[in-house]
Parts: C-alpha cells; sequence; structure tokens
C-alpha cells in the first residue's frame, strides 16, 4: 500500500471516473483514514458534477479535501 511505503499526501484524479459505488467510497473513506493515520491528506480533484452531488448528499464533502483542479488539490498539502 502507498501509506505503508512512506507516502502520507495522495492526491486522487477522479476527471475520469463518471460513476462512483458503495465500494469506491468506502475505498476513498479507507484512503483517507490510512493518510490520517500518518499525519498525512488525501484530496480529491477532478470530480465529474453527478459524484460532486453525491458526495455532498452522504456528507463526505465535510470530512474530504475536494479541489476543482490539481493545482488547487496541491495547495491542500502546503
Amino acid at each position: 500500500m502507498i501509506v505503508e511505503d512512506g507516502e502520507k499526501n495522495i492526491l486522487v484524479d477522479l476527471s475520469n471516473c463518471n460513476y462512483c459505488d458503495s465500494s469506491g467510497m468506502s475505498a476513498l473513506l479507507l484512503g483517507n483514514r490510512l493518510c490520517i493515520a500518518v499525519n498525512g491528506k488525501l484530496v480529491l480533484y477532478g470530480l465529474s458534477s453527478r459524484i460532486k452531488e453525491m458526495m455532498d448528499l452522504v456528507g463526505f464533502d465535510s470530512f474530504l479535501k475536494i479541489a476543482d483542479t490539481k493545482e488547487k488539490a496541491e495547495e491542500f498539502l502546503l
């Protein structure tokens, strides 16, 4: 796993993703927890409007870091 290999910050580009089911959402939550456990950050960017709506609906936007672009996502890591 990336976190076990010493990485603590992870940027996830979802610009080519049009659908995310509960398994995908669980994977993102797990990744976020693993990053937090090593004082890191998981940042999502490039979400389609459909996925952004779903994240908002289930409340993920309140604890996941979400940016519109890679550049803005990288600002979360500063």
